[in-house]
């Protein structure tokens, strides 16, 4: 399939035809949902949300709602409340690299086609046939043959930094072979403006869009935002999700910001999930996207149409399991340019999603009903909540009966929770590693992913150790977590966005599971005695370890490889690993 057919009624209902001169989506009945939803999911975090919507005359329906709180202080969520965009500002990211492309003072000109190389000459990646001929789109659109590998970022890379750890990275599928979703390729794409236009990326951003349109609260920098009084805490939920999906038992909690040290010009995260912004500036985004490029109230052009039409063509297939499982999406899943492609109930639809700690969001345009949606959140776990109030706005402009997608996500988290409960348990008497867990302790490395130190704890211990950095790592970490009946390793990680820990946990011999936890400061609660809280862990590998190749192994899916990815082959531990650490007493 080539092209998204958009599918045509010959016969409007009256609705429908109402909804050709614009009418409001967010009705007393919407709202009512909304807060119900809310309340039935014991939200205790804030919700902001806007709705574009153009009729055939040319006027706008421009609509905002909050609700909730940005804080624990209680202040209310507003159209000019400041979120993380996270994933989606790769959208905007994409953008860029398109201005840029559409630069006529650029010598040479480059096109989405051009190789990375070209414009990058250090830029390399493990496979040879995709450092060459790897593309602008071919970033853009997850088509590198590179898994995410996203615990290999750190908020502390340089460029200079990036470019050492890509070719370091495993592909788990060849060179255009699959969609795997990836931030570096992103990262790298956010270094253009500055490699050909001289300017940084967020400052490029700054003048090319966010001036232009006004959108006076749209930052890269998370220290300007900070300073704003506008920007809403992420607030987390203490909970056992197996057993409380909703957190009702749970204690809320104020994360720090995502991204925190990113200034104006902005940083590696920047581009593939650095923005800062607010419904109210998004509403002006999103019309400049229904007018393929101009400005909403001067008509100037922003974007060239050619740019916007190259980021939301169907250039390969996604995963099929990006929505739960529904009878209302009509169409194979395909992404662009920071968006994904769909039709829901016949209409084309234009979307991504974004997510950090305690921030989710999502933007979805309809181009074919010249409708635009955002919905952004603070909150660390809403089980699709964003999602359910986004079908929920469609549905009541389409002027259909309402899916009930509250049912439908419900059901995804319910399955999920009872597969956390039914993980395997590990052997009653388990045989120790072939060395002591003691000797095991200490240094490793990988060429991308960095130094780690393992610190061992023994079972149903908060066990003191002499290495400074270990005792650091310790102090930061739950006391519920180290008191657990097992052998142990904790590995604190430093200027990671995504996660703060490594828990291996002994399983039987030589291997250990992973658990990829985030630990965060406890910056405004008064429920708990300790500096740390366990936001949740993610069993996310297998470790294995090898003593006499001097290291460990990881995989079992650590690097978030796609449908289509398969495990490394080989005959040793460090072949069939998707991550090798080589221990530093081995050297």
């Amino acid at each position: 399939m080539r092209s998204l057919q958009h599918l045509w009624f010959f016969t409007l209902s009256w609705t429908a035809f109402q909804h050709l001169v614009s009418a409001k989506v967010i009705t007393p009945e919407v709202d009512a949902f909304i807060n119900k939803l809310l309340s039935d999911w014991h939200i205790r975090f804030g919700v902001s949300v806007g709705v574009v919507s153009r009729s055939e005359d040319g006027t706008w329906e421009t609509e905002t709602a909050g609700y909730g709180v940005a804080d624990l202080n209680g202040t209310k969520v507003t159209g000019q409340t400041q979120f993380s965009l996270a994933s989606d500002s790769k959208h905007f990211d994409a953008v860029g690299a398109g201005l840029v492309i559409s630069n006529t003072s650029v010598h040479p000109r480059i096109s989405w086609d051009t190789p990375i190389k070209q414009i990058f000459p250090q830029f390399k990646l493990m496979d040879s046939k995709a450092t060459e001929l790897a593309t602008i789109t071919d970033l853009m659109s997850h088509q590198t043959g590179l898994p995410t590998h996203d615990l290999a970022f750190n908020l502390a890379m340089s460029k200079d930094d990036v470019f050492r750890v890509l070719p370091h990275l495993k592909p788990s599928v060849p060179f255009r072979g699959e969609w795997q979703y990836n931030n570096f390729g992103y990262t790298v794409l956010s270094y253009i403006p500055e490699q050909l236009v001289g300017i940084p990326f967020g400052r490029y951003l700054q003048a090319e869009l966010f001036d232009k349109l006004g959108m006076k609260s749209t930052t890269y920098s998370t220290k300007q935002a900070s300073r704003s009084g506008k920007f809403a805490k992420g607030i987390g939920l203490v909970a056992n999700e197996m057993t409380d999906i909703f957190g009702i038992n749970a204690t809320t909690m104020e994360l720090p910001p995502f991204n925190p040290d990113s200034d104006l010009d902005g940083n590696d995260m920047s581009g593939p999930g650095g923005l800062i912004s607010t419904v109210d500036d998004l509403n002006i985004w999103m019309k400049m996207l229904l007018l393929n490029g101009s400005h909403p109230t001067t008509n100037e052009t922003i974007v060239p149409a050619d740019v916007l039409a190259k980021l939301v063509s169907p250039i390969i297939k996604m995963d099929s399991g990006l929505l739960p499982p529904n009878n209302y999406i009509s169409s194979t899943y395909y992404y662009g340019g920071g968006r994904g492609l769909y039709q829901y109930r016949g209409e084309d639809v234009q979307e991504h999603g974004g997510e950090a700690p305690a921030m989710k969001c999502t933007m979805a345009t309809l181009p074919g009903r010249q409708l635009a949606i955002t919905v952004l959140t603070n909150g660390h776990n809403g089980n699709g909540l964003e999602q359910v109030i986004k079908f929920r706005l469609i549905d009541a402009f389409l002027g259909v009966e309402p899916a009930d997608w509250t049912s439908i996500y419900l059901q995804v988290a319910q399955e999920a929770a009872a597969a956390g409960a039914q993980a395997p348990v590990p052997p009653s008497n388990p045989t120790p590693p072939y060395a002591s867990f003691k000797k095991l302790e200490g240094k490793y490395s990988d060429p991308a992913y960095g130094t780690v130190e393992l610190c061992y704890v023994p079972p149903n211990s908060s066990v003191t150790t002499t290495s400074k950095s270990c005792q650091k790592t310790l102090a930061r970490t739950d006391p519920a977590v180290l008191t657990t009946p097992d052998h142990k390793f904790v590995i604190g990680r430093e200027n990671v966005p995504v996660d703060t820990h490594w828990i291996l946990s002994h399983w039987d011999g030589n291997l250990f599971n992973l658990t990829d936890a985030f630990f965060s400061p406890n910056l405004k609660s008064g429920a708990h005695n300790s500096e740390y809280w366990f936001l949740g862990g993610f069993p996310s590998g297998v470790v294995e370890f090898d003593v006499k190749a001097g290291g460990f192994g990881i995989s079992g899916g650590f690097w978030q490889g796609g449908l289509l990815a398969a495990e490394p082959n080989g005959t040793s531990v460090k072949d069939k690993s998707e991550v090798w650490f080589s221990s530093h007493s081995s050297h």
